[in-house]
């Protein structure tokens, strides 16, 4: 993953074109697991699509990725 894969993924998402960019969010995810921004970006992509039930399973792991850092996690880029 570069650091710009994200920045990639979240134009294509603004964009709508939306098979790109979850291809690129489940790229970075395979890489970095515990990447919030990944998590909370698919999980949205994946409510956008009508995907509840995965959506919330994404959203969950997001939140317990920021339990785990405590109050000051931060994104990454």
């Amino acid at each position: 993953m570069t650091p710009n894969t994200l920045q990639l993924a979240f134009a294509r998402h603004q964009d709508g074109d939306l098979d790109a960019a979850e291809a690129l969010y489940r790229t970075i995810l395979r890489e970095q697991p515990d990447h919030l921004n990944g998590l909370q970006l698919l999980g949205l992509l994946m409510h956008q699509r009508g995907h509840a039930a995965q959506a919330v399973d994404l959203l969950l792991k997001a939140a317990a990725v920021l339990e785990r850092r405590g109050p000051r996690a931060e994104h990454p880029t």
